[in-house]
């Protein structure tokens, strides 16, 4: 089969699987028996999958810094929509995300993401984003993770964003660790507006050491800020990926 169309095919294959894992997370929801452990593995499946259909070399490294049984703020770069996947793949817990309040529109995959525990934002509209961190909040005091991309969107050229303060304020308020994550290769995987993935790839996460606020203050905020982007900057670029 040619490359081309092994890589539609894989695009497809994912794009069915979503579909069925949100079909699955509605019909469960509607049935009230809907559990975070189900939405867990139906996550890690879709994120084991994306590994194996992208036919990945994956490289996974820091997880000693993890704690499963610790709720956590993960921020890292945010290249490409891979870059979730990854994250479902490789770390170990519950997690959850916050997303744009935009995909919680989209038929069938936005209900299922609003049932499975993921927390809309609208950065546009102060009131609704300051209620979106306080239900993440709530979400970590159930022993959930959250993962939260500090630039608010995927950056086209590899260029680390400017960061949103949210997330900063959430773990602040709630004296939340944020773990720094360094993500290189997901936008060679899928970048940005493309529909098919590149098969073949080299891919790597990397955990850093748990950064502690529960001493923090919100005037600490501006020095956290640049403390977590030095941290996913180096354990971004640190010995990089290069690809296949």
């Amino acid at each position: 089969m040619s490359e081309p169309r092994s890589s539609l095919l894989a695009s497809l294959r994912m794009v069915g699987l979503l579909l069925h894992h949100c079909r699955a997370v509605l019909k469960a929801a509607r049935r009230g028996t809907l559990t975070h452990p189900d939405i867990d593995a139906r996550m890690r499946d879709m994120g084991n999958r994306f590994v194996e259909w992208a036919r990945l070399d994956l490289t996974v490294e820091g997880l000693e810094h993890l704690d499963p049984g610790r709720p956590v703020l993960f921020m890292s770069n945010h290249e490409s929509q891979a870059d979730i996947p990854l994250l479902f793949a490789t770390v170990p817990g519950t997690l959850r995300m916050v997303a744009k309040r935009e995909l919680f529109s989209v038929p069938v995959f936005g209900p299922a993401l609003q049932a499975s525990g993921y927390v809309a934002i609208d950065r546009k509209n102060r009131e609704q984003a300051i209620a979106a961190l306080k239900l993440a909040e709530e979400l970590t005091r159930q022993h959930i993770s959250i993962w939260m991309a500090p630039e608010g969107t995927r950056s086209s050229s590899g260029e680390l964003l400017p960061f949103k303060k949210g997330g900063f304020i959430l773990a602040l308020q709630a004296g939340l660790p944020i773990v720094p994550v360094g993500i290189s290769g997901a936008r060679d995987v899928l970048p940005k507006h493309a529909l098919a993935l590149r098969l073949g790839q080299r891919a790597r996460v990397r955990f850093g050491q748990p950064i502690e606020t529960a001493s923090l203050t919100i005037a600490d905020r501006d020095r956290l800020m640049q403390q977590v982007r030095e941290a996913i900057l180096t354990l971004r670029d640190d010995q990089g990926v290069s690809t296949t």
